[in-house]
């Protein structure tokens, strides 16, 4: 089983950890990410040469792993119910699927440009303030969505296409170019400020920094556990593709209201099933076009993955809020698709997306 590159969603977190709860009004206007010697940036469809500054560089620095041992911090706490989590459930027919991780401390360096000298004075000013030196703090969680191949959910009788399961999403593949099935992981890591300094001192520059080196202490996920209470668990492993990181998502949403809310069919009814929870990051991947006041997309899928019905209701999902029943202004059997129109003022103000804000669009069949 095949992941992607897992630290890129660690270093996305950075972003929502500065934008939502350290700098004030998402200052920092540009983000780049290093692993390695492979680089990744948020605006591959917007690139400008003389970017604008605040900007941000986040560099993973190194790892050290925690394989099968047990730290300080869960010593008096056995491994196997610390660190297994229910990931995937097929209620119907009492399947469960549980995730094994285990824990990592990783160290990352950020380096942040900016044009004056008291912009770069006000940006330490706050990660000081709420990133205290040397003190593991827990100050925010995120979500990851981790791939899993349709073929083992079938394999370990999970029915896909007649049963809801609790916690499967699906979404769009830019890599290949088509849609896989994926599962929410909450995290909620422990960050300490290692060291944070600035470079202001010859007013002629025309950039100013900050840097600062934080150590992340968060769990790494290592094995899928199906059936963990019998004498025989059937675990299979989980392998990390490394050069997988682009275009992949986090949730500044913990997803856990919108879990349980799926499980309770709050979202629905009781006379409802919800057939597929499509993920959503960037419109662009769904044929998006203006006209006039209206936003236009359209989304479809192979006959072979799943089929549109013209019975179908869709909602949208945004964080909390919950858009029921949206009319579509088509349904093409013939070419599997569905398109909606939307205003534009609704659009922005409701269904915008984000490389840390995702969407969700609920296809929902009425069932007697």
């Amino acid at each position: 089983m095949q992941i992607h590159n897992y630290f890129s969603d660690l270093l996305l977190s950075i972003k929502s950890l500065l934008d939502a709860h350290i700098l004030p009004q998402k200052i920092i206007k540009h983000y780049d990410f290093n692993i390695a010697n492979e680089t990744f940036s948020l605006l591959r469809r917007d690139y400008k040469p003389n970017r604008e500054l605040p900007a941000a560089i986040i560099s993973l620095d190194e790892d050290n792993y925690v394989f099968g041992e047990r730290t300080n911090n869960i010593i008096n706490v056995p491994v196997r119910n610390y660190n297994q989590i229910l990931i995937l459930a097929d209620l119907d027919n009492k399947k469960t699927l549980y995730l094994q991780e285990e824990q990592t401390q990783i160290s990352i360096n950020i380096i942040i440009n900016c044009e004056t000298q008291f912009q770069a004075k006000e940006i330490a000013f706050h990660i000081s303030r709420y990133l205290p030196k040397q003190k593991y703090i827990q100050l925010f969680d995120y979500t990851s969505f981790l791939e899993i191949e349709s073929d083992i959910l079938f394999d370990l009788g999970f029915d896909i296409n007649n049963h809801q399961i609790s916690n499967l999403f699906t979404k769009y593949n830019k890599n290949l170019g088509k849609v896989e099935y994926c599962y929410s992981v909450n995290y909620e890591p422990l960050i300490k400020l290692e060291n944070i300094s600035i470079n202001i001192s010859d007013n002629t520059q025309k950039t100013f920094n900050v840097q600062c080196s934080l150590s992340y202490l968060t769990t790494l996920p290592l094995f899928v556990v199906y059936d963990p209470e019998s004498s025989k668990p059937r675990i299979l492993n989980i392998n990390v593709d490394f050069t997988r990181i682009n275009y992949e998502f986090i949730s500044e949403n913990s997803m856990r209201s919108i879990n349980r809310n799926l499980s309770d069919n709050k979202y629905g009814s009781s006379k409802s099933i919800t057939r597929r929870n499509l993920l959503i990051c960037d419109w662009n991947d769904f044929n998006y076009s203006e006209l006039d006041d209206f936003i236009f997309v359209s989304i479809s899928f192979d006959k072979s993955d799943f089929i549109i019905s013209p019975d179908y209701h869709f909602n949208f999902i945004n964080g909390d809020d919950i858009y029921k029943n949206i009319k579509p202004i088509l349904v093409d059997i013939h070419e599997n698709e569905v398109r909606f129109q939307f205003n534009q003022d609704f659009f922005n103000e409701h269904l915008k997306t984000d490389i840390t804000n995702p969407i969700i669009l609920q296809f929902i069949e009425k069932v007697n």
